[in-house]
């Protein structure tokens, strides 16, 4: 079905993890997946998003080295003790940070292998407002 959609639009929502930091360049770059077909976007929170709520990581019971080239020491470093869930993020400013992504283009990011992938970064700064996802309709 998705090789009929050759415009589909992917957005990757994902944890703050080791499997979470490779889904996007995954869903862009594996035939069994999005590689050469439509659009990849990443959209989950990144490690230099999780450093701004501390508070809410959680130690993995088994550091595991990661070795990400795309990624500073400090990050691997992070990535290889903690984990911070997509689930910590209040549901509404999940919503409307998905909102901006999906309507604000993303940086391009190329692979090593030629596959290109796109970084929405929208879990950084602060809240996002009611002109990223509209503003509420309750009380």
């Amino acid at each position: 079905m998705l090789r009929r959609k050759p415009k589909i639009e992917v957005y990757a929502l994902h944890d703050a993890s080791a499997e979470g930091h490779d889904l996007a360049r995954q869903l862009a770059t594996s035939p069994e997946w999005f590689r050469g077909i439509g659009r990849v976007t990443d959209v989950g929170i990144l490690v230099r998003h999780a450093a701004k709520m501390r508070g809410l990581w959680q130690a993995l019971p088994q550091p595991t080295p990661t070795a990400f080239r795309d990624l500073t020491a400090a990050e691997n470093a992070w990535l290889s003790s903690y984990v911070l869930e997509l689930a910590a993020i209040r549901p509404e400013q999940v919503i409307k940070r998905l909102f901006r992504a999906m309507t604000q283009p993303g940086a391009q990011v190329t692979t090593d292998d030629g596959g290109i992938f796109f970084v929405g970064g929208s879990f950084g700064g602060s809240d996002a407002g009611t002109s990223d996802g509209g503003g509420d309709s309750f009380g």
